[in-house]
Parts: structure tokens; C-alpha cells; sequence
């Protein structure tokens, strides 16, 4: 219990974050931190009121307390750190690994962006895999921050998808909460950093010129807390020169399993966690490993059939027939219902399209108007009064389907892009025997378009027509690029495959000269036929670094058949090789490789193996390997394979993970929290109950301890939690 004698006061932590001190028989505990930009000036003459109260009411955020306090509820949303190097010794990728920061993505972006040292963040991540509900989460967290100390800075959250400049989108965000201000007073505002902003989807950004201009802001404004997010950090994020880089993390397959098990659980189908999760196996992972994905699987589920979809797009198919189902078949008339995917299919398929005179461009929302004249358009000569259907149609969609109103309540938009891309995809499957009577067109318009290759996936996922699809992916290796043709053969159905990845194999082989460029092309492939060759590649590269890029690829390709080629590999006399299969095997392997995990472990004499061989246990393991990780945690010689296990028991949940690391510090005086600080920041993953009780037992521990350092290690534990 709390002594009613402890003092209780303000103070700032070393990542510039204020909590409170309580000073106990002892020791300080720092309690209860809170994050804020530093001092902040005083409030100007602009009264933020209406706008935070703006914000804490809008519809458009209005589920978003609920939405992630449920998908926190099933999973922890995570991130890690990306460390950015060209090449590396064998100590200095060690010492990367090391760096790596794992946390609740929350906490990662206040601690970079909002803690003393102010940074620029960039938050990348697959689509669906929570950014935007993130940072939109955080957005509601800062207003109510600021409702609570209006000396804080005001939180503006923004769509990059909108063909505004920067300081338009900062206007007409704050108009909408009914603050007007001149572009004069905004710069002032961010001179004196009274706005954070939250910046959402580099890579929708609609042209060339905005994201220069968005980069020139950024750079003019280099001290105002700016948050940023990308589908990859591929896309965009090199070109705003953002250093400091977060990655949501996939769901490991203990997180599928917790995910699946609650989800079923509170719909009546708790008996059938295994019966789903049995089938997500190679190809079928990329369909479970976000939380937008697996939810949707979850939903479609049927355990009459239990069969779930063999690919992204059936899944999205199957989502896109239950959805009157999950709505509860919304009251529509039938020529409403009868039409609802044409039209969908159709103006997805024009917003991919963008304006005719900028053809690498797409619309990610649109003018309603413009919205109602397209499918106006459409309807022409299939329905009487076209025009009133149109706009009546519309609205039929906006209100009961996958489209929605926009930030500019002039626009709409789909509720994800992932479904304009599914939908542009069944339209492009129907148009696709016209479209290849012009090859030439057909690859200048739709084949060599970056806006076009997450369609053009999903559509030969669903084809049933081989030739007409092996087509397409020859055109794609022959003519426009090898590395779009080698993920084209990749999302082929699985019959389809052979002949497409042979095609691939053939052209790297005779075609390319790099070793790295020919591992990542087999890598893109996600085909079994491209196992063997990167094992080999594997084992018999001499360059350190072509040895990790072969085991990325194996991770990329996702294929289970390289499980079995590679346990023998954990035998191996190569160091490299050794940590190079733990680390697929991590990834891809499952229950049955666990004793094999184990042998590695416990007969290993190499620091870096032992670190692979629990952080892989951490992956795939659940309670029967938790005495394993619990006795490296507290006897291993060395704290970087100690801070891994224990790591790895944060990821199991493991009731004794907190446990354990309360033992480490309180009887290894000579281990500082420090050394353990990733598994500290983890562990506020864990339950809130666990936390406050571990803070409980820190505390007693500290007022029974007389050793000084034993007692100073313990109370900084405290203030990291």
C-alpha cells in the first residue's frame, strides 16, 4: 500500500515527459508520466475551444475511442524502430539488432515526436495494419490533454490525400471547428510550436508538386511536432527525408491465435480457433497478419464451411457479398441493392482512373457531384431517370455501404483504399479480354502505373481464366519490369503458378547480374518454387549480407515447405547461417519445431544464436516452452539474451514475464534497468491491472531493500513503467 506520508510532486523524465515523483522510505518512485512538446509557450490570443470540443464530437472520430479500445482489447497494436544502415560488419549488424526498439505504438510516437528531444516521425506500416486509427486515437488523447492544461499544444489531424497545400489543409481543418485564421497566424502558430500535427497517408499524396511542397514544409518548420504515416516506406518516406522511422509490427502467430480466440469467443465460435487458424498457412498469411485483414476473416467465417478465402481478393469478395449481412440489410429498394456493386465497381474503377491529362495519378476522394454524374453516366440506357437514381444510389452507399463522406464533407471516399483498389479490381477483371486487345495500351495504361499494381494483384487472384492471366504477368516480365512480373506470377492461383515462375527464374537467371537484386526478386515471387533456391543461396554465400537477404526473402516468400529445409540448418558450423534460419523459422515455423528451437538454445555456445533461438520461441511458442525463456531470463551469462527471453515472454503475455523481470534487477544490483529498457517499455503492453500491481511489488521491494544500488535500480524500474 501507498504510504499516506509519501510525497507527492511534479517532474520531468530524461525522454522529456512530466509524471510524479513519490518520494517512499527509501527511495523516488516516478509515477504517472504524461508527454507534452517541452515548455510550451503561453497560449496566444486564438481561443482553441471550438475546435477541440470540434473534435472530441465529430463523427468522423466519434467510433475511434471505442474501435481501438476493442482492437486493443483483442491485440496490442505495436511498433518498432527502424535502423537505416547500407552495410554492416558482423558487430555493427549486432549492435543494430540491439537498437531496435519494440512498444505500444502510442507510446513510441509520443516518446519521438511529442518527448524533450522533438522529432519528425514517420509511421509506416501494410494497409490495414492500424495507422490511421492510431494516429487518430492520439489526435483525441492530445485534445483531451489539452481540455485538462490548455497550455499544451493543439493537435491537428490531416489527410494528404486532399490537393491542398499544407497551410490549406491546417485552415480548413481549424474552419471546421469554426477558428478562421490567416495563413500570417498559422506560421506564427507553428513558429511557436502551439500546433502538433498528424499527417496521415504520404503515399495518397494526389501529385508530385504537393509532396515537394510538403517536404519544403516540413523543412521550414523543423522544431513543430510533426507525426507522418505511409503504407511503405518505400513509397514516399525517402522523399521527405524523415529520419526517424517507426513500422507497425505484422501479428505474429501467437497474436493471430489471440486475436481469433476472442473474436470467435464473443460471437458464438470459440470452439473454432483452430479450425481457422490450421488453414493460414504460405500465402494465406498476408490475410491474417493485420488487424483490418484477419477482422474481416473472422467475419466471413462461416463454420458450416469452414473454409476460409484462398487469397486477399476472395476474402474481400466474400466481405463484399455479407456486407448487407453485417449491416443488418439496410432498408433499400431493390434496383438499390441490385446495382450496389456495379456502381461501386465502376467509380472505384474512375477514381483509379484520375484525371485524364495527369495519368499516374488516381483520386482517393471526389467531388460528389462529380461522383453522381459518373455514375449518371453509367446508369444511362440500364434504368429509366438516371440522373435522380444516381444521386438517390449514391446516397444509398454513402449511407449503407463501403463509401463515406471525406474530411471536405463536398468529397467522398471509400472507407479504406484497400477497398477501391478490390473493387477497381473486379472492374478491371471484366474489362480485361478489351483491354488486351490493345497490348501496348494495356501496359502503358494499367502494367507500368504504380496505382494500378495492388489492383492488378487482386485481380489475377480471382482470375479463373489461366491463359488470359498468364498473359498479363508475361506482359509484365517481358516488357515493363521483372520485379512487377516476379509479385504478378506471385499472386497467381496456385495452378497457374509453375509456368509464370519458371518464366521469372529463367529471366533472373540469364537476365540479371546482382546477387542482391536476384534474391529480392525471388523473394517477391511467393512461390514454393523459390525455396530451394534461396536456401541454396543461403548456405553457400560468403557475403554476410547476401546471407541475411536470402533469409528476408525466405520470411517474404512465406512459403511453410522451407521449414523442414531448414531445421538441419541449426546444426550448421556457420554462425550466420545458424541465425539466419532461426530467424525464418521464426517467422514460418509453428508448434512442432519448438523442442528443435529449444536444442539450440541450450547447446549453443554463441551469444547471437541464443538471442535468435528465444526471440524465435517469443514468436511461435505458448506456455509449454515458457519454463525455456523463464530460465535463460534469469541464468544466462549474457543480459542481451536475458532481455530477449523476457522480451519473449511479454510476447507470450506470460503471467511471469513482469515476475521475472522484477527478480533480474532486484538480485543482479550489477544489471541496471537500462540494460533491460526494451523489455520495461514492453511490458506496458501487458494489462493495466498487471502494471499497477507490478508497481506495487517494486515498491514494498524498495522499503525492505538496504542495498543502494539494488534500491536506485528498482525505483528507476518504476519510472520506466
Amino acid at each position: 500500500m501507498t504510504d499516506p506520508n509519501d510525497k507527492k510532486t511534479e517532474q520531468t523524465n530524461r525522454d522529456g515527459s512530466t509524471g510524479f515523483q513519490t518520494t517512499v522510505h527509501g527511495g523516488t518512485v516516478n509515477i504517472g508520466s504524461h508527454y507534452h512538446s517541452a515548455a510550451s509557450p503561453k497560449p496566444g490570443s486564438v481561443d482553441f475551444e471550438r475546435y477541440i470540443q470540434f473534435i472530441r464530437q465529430d463523427s468522423r472520430y466519434q467510433n475511434v475511442r471505442d474501435l481501438y479500445t476493442e482492437t486493443e482489447a483483442l491485440i496490442p497494436l505495436e511498433a518498432e524502430t527502424v535502423e537505416r544502415q547500407s552495410k554492416r560488419s558482423e558487430q555493427d549488424t549486432e549492435q543494430a539488432q540491439k537498437k531496435v526498439e519494440r512498444f505500444p505504438v502510442l507510446e513510441g510516437l509520443r516518446k519521438y515526436a511529442l518527448g524533450r528531444e522533438r522529432q519528425h516521425v514517420l509511421l509506416a506500416g501494410r494497409p490495414g495494419s492500424g495507422k490511421s486509427t492510431t494516429l487518430k486515437r492520439l489526435l483525441l488523447e492530445l485534445a483531451d490533454e489539452w481540455v485538462a492544461d490548455s497550455t499544451q499544444p493543439v493537435p491537428i489531424y490531416i489527410q494528404l490525400k486532399r490537393d491542398s497545400s499544407p497551410l490549406e489543409l491546417i485552415t480548413d481543418e481549424l474552419e471546421k471547428g469554426d477558428i478562421e485564421l490567416e495563413e500570417k497566424e498559422i506560421k506564427r502558430l507553428l513558429r511557436r510550436k502551439r500546433l502538433i500535427l498528424l499527417l496521415d497517408g504520404i503515399n495518397e499524396i494526389p501529385s508530385e508538386p504537393r509532396r515537394r511542397k510538403l517536404q519544403e514544409f516540413r523543412e521550414d518548420h523543423p522544431t513543430t511536432p510533426m507525426i507522418f504515416t505511409t503504407r511503405d516506406l518505400s513509397v514516399g518516406g525517402d522523399l521527405l527525408g524523415i529520419k526517424k522511422r517507426l513500422e507497425m509490427l505484422l501479428l505474429s502467430a501467437p497474436q493471430m491465435r489471440q486475436f481469433v480466440g476472442k473474436y470467435l469467443s464473443d460471437r458464438g465460435m470459440s470452439g473454432q480457433t483452430d479450425t481457422l487458424l490450421r488453414q493460414l498457412h504460405d500465402r494465406l498469411r498476408e490475410i491474417a497478419e493485420t488487424p483490418l485483414l484477419l477482422e474481416m476473416l473472422c467475419d466471413v467465417f462461416d463454420p458450416a464451411i469452414q473454409q476460409i478465402p484462398q487469397s486477399k481478393g476472395e476474402l474481400f469478395r466474400q466481405f463484399d457479398e455479407k456486407y448487407d449481412t453485417f449491416k443488418g440489410d439496410p432498408a433499400v429498394s431493390e434496383d438499390s441493392r441490385r446495382y450496389r456493386k456495379e456502381l461501386l465497381r465502376h467509380l472505384a474503377f474512375c477514381m483509379m482512373q484520375g484525371p485524364l491529362d495527369k495519368p499516374t495519378e488516381a483520386w482517393l476522394t471526389l467531388d460528389r457531384n462529380l461522383a453522381e454524374k459518373i455514375l449518371e453516366n453509367y446508369l444511362t440506357g440500364h434504368v429509366h431517370d438516371s440522373g435522380p437514381r444516381a444521386r438517390e444510389w449514391l446516397e444509398d452507399l454513402l449511407e449503407h455501404h463501403l463509401l463515406q463522406i471525406a474530411a471536405n464533407p463536398r468529397e467522398i471516399e471509400f472507407h479504406h483504399q484497400l477497398f477501391q483498389e478490390y473493387y477497381a479490381a473486379e472492374e478491371l477483371l471484366l474489362r480485361l479480354p478489351d483491354l488486351l486487345e490493345n497490348e501496348p495500351k494495356f501496359e502503358r495504361d494499367y502494367l507500368n502505373l504504380l496505382k494500378w499494381t495492388e489492383p492488378i494483384a487482386l485481380m489475377l487472384a480471382l482470375m479463373n481464366e489461366e491463359k488470359q492471366a498468364l498473359r498479363v504477368v508475361k506482359l509484365a516480365i517481358d516488357d515493363v519490369d521483372l520485379m512487377l512480373g516476379a509479385k504478378l506470377a506471385g499472386k497467381l492461383q496456385p495452378l497457374s503458378q509453375k509456368e509464370a515462375i519458371a518464366n521469372v527464374i529463367e529471366k533472373i537467371r540469364t537476365k540479371v547480374t546482382s546477387p542482391s537484386c536476384k534474391i529480392k526478386l525471388l523473394g517477391q515471387t511467393c512461390s514454393d518454387y523459390a525455396v530451394p533456391i534461396l536456401i541454396e543461396k543461403l548456405t553457400t554465400e560468403k557475403n554476410q549480407d547476401l546471407i541475411f537477404e536470402a533469409a528476408f526473402a525466405l520470411k517474404e516468400l512465406g512459403c511453410r515447405s522451407a521449414v523442414q529445409q531448414l531445421l538441419p540448418l541449426l546444426k550448421h558450423n556457420h554462425q550466420l547461417i545458424v541465425i539466419a534460419a532461426l530467424f525464418v523459422l521464426g517467422e514460418l515455423g509453428g508448434k512442432n519445431i519448438l523442442p528443435d528451437i529449444c536444442e539450440a538454445l541450450n547447446h549453443s555456445e554463441e551469444e547471437s544464436i541464443r538471442e535468435y533461438a528465444v526471440e524465435a520461441l517469443g514468436k511461435l511458442g505458448d506456455r509449454t516452452i515458457i519454463s525455456h525463456l523463464i530460465s535463460s531470463a534469469k541464468k544466462d551469462p549474457s543480459i542481451g539474451v536475458r532481455e530477449k527471453a523476457v522480451e519473449a515472454l511479454l510476447r507470450l503475455h506470460a503471467e511471469s514475464a513482469l515476475t521475472t523481470l522484477i527478480e533480474i534487477v532486484s538480485e543482479n544490483k550489477n544489471i541496471s534497468v537500462s540494460n533491460l529498457s526494451s523489455c520495461w517499455s514492453a511490458a506496458k503492453t501487458l494489462d493495466q491491472n498487471d502494471l499497477e500491481n507490478a508497481v506495487q511489488a517494486l515498491a514494498e521491494i524498495i522499503r525492505n531493500e538496504t542495498d543502494h544500488d539494488t534500491r536506485q535500480n528498482l525505483v528507476e524500474a518504476i519510472g520506466v513503467i
